[in-house]
């Protein structure tokens, strides 16, 4: 279709001894008595892993705790930092323009 743009994302994960960028978001896997927790967007249907942006200054593990608290009501004494990830995200017509890359980390509890 002409002038139609696309999207494309890609989601790239890295060990967390290679750390490419300090992370900008940060998301928590949560098992609670043997269930996955999620929650509910509000701005959709859709259910997701809590998370959210590091805020400046803060570090990536009290984010992860600050986010849990604040989606969850959980506090947790341990969290496990399980990997690095990014996001690249190019949208232009023909696809093959700028790209947005943005980090993350994923934490388990």
């Amino acid at each position: 279709m002409a002038g139609r743009t696309h999207q494309h994302t890609t989601c790239s994960i890295y060990d967390l001894c290679s750390a490419h960028h300090d992370p900008a978001f940060i998301v928590v896997a949560v098992r609670f008595k043997g269930h996955w927790v999620f929650i509910k967007r509000k701005d959709t249907e859709l259910y997701e892993c809590p998370g959210g942006r590091v805020r400046t200054g803060e570090a990536p593990l009290i984010t992860a705790r600050r986010i849990l608290y604040e989606q969850t009501g959980i506090t947790a004494g341990k969290l496990y930092p399980v990997c690095n990830y990014s996001l690249s995200t190019t949208q232009t017509f023909k696809a093959h323009g700028p790209r947005k890359e943005t980090y993350g980390r994923l934490y388990y509890v």
